[in-house]
């Protein structure tokens, strides 16, 4: 009887399988300016090629150079940038903002459609590199500073 009871247990103890893995503790992310200027590069480097071929191209014929543009700011949208998301989306606004620019002027110039996005844009762009310098002084800052 002994037999029968110690082998019930091994069978239960064995269908019950190995015990749970604990969870792995996340790692912190904290944003620094470098980091977060690595993750943007590629997209950056592309984003700027890009304008400079829409700033060269005639009014009709903008549709391709702003296609490029959509998809490398839905990129950039896309992007997982973890804690560095609230500088990010003043980039990504600046991005969309240059878009409505170029959009605005292909159907029919200088108005006051062109003009509200270039100065959105304009203000988007100097608050993400408010946001982009308070990273670099984060990151350079010593441990007392700011206590």
């Amino acid at each position: 009887m002994k037999k029968l009871a110690l082998l019930a247990l091994a069978m239960v103890i064995s269908a019950c399988g190995s015990a749970p893995t604990p969870e792995p503790t996340p790692t912190l992310w904290v944003c620094t300016h470098d980091e977060y200027l690595s993750l943007i590069d590629p997209i950056t480097r592309a984003w700027d090629d890009a304008v400079a071929v829409a700033n060269a191209t005639p009014s009709m014929a903008l549709s391709g150079p702003i296609a490029a543009l959509q998809d490398l700011a839905r990129q950039m949208e896309d992007l997982d940038v973890g804690p560095c998301a609230d500088v990010h989306q003043r980039l990504v606004d600046y991005e969309r903002h240059t878009i409505d620019a170029y959009l605005a002027f292909m159907a029919g110039g200088y108005d006051t459609a062109w003009g509200r996005a270039m100065s959105e844009g304009s203000i988007a762009l100097a608050e993400w590199m408010t946001g982009l310098n308070a990273l670099g002084q984060q990151s350079t800052a010593s441990p007392t500073q700011g206590q």
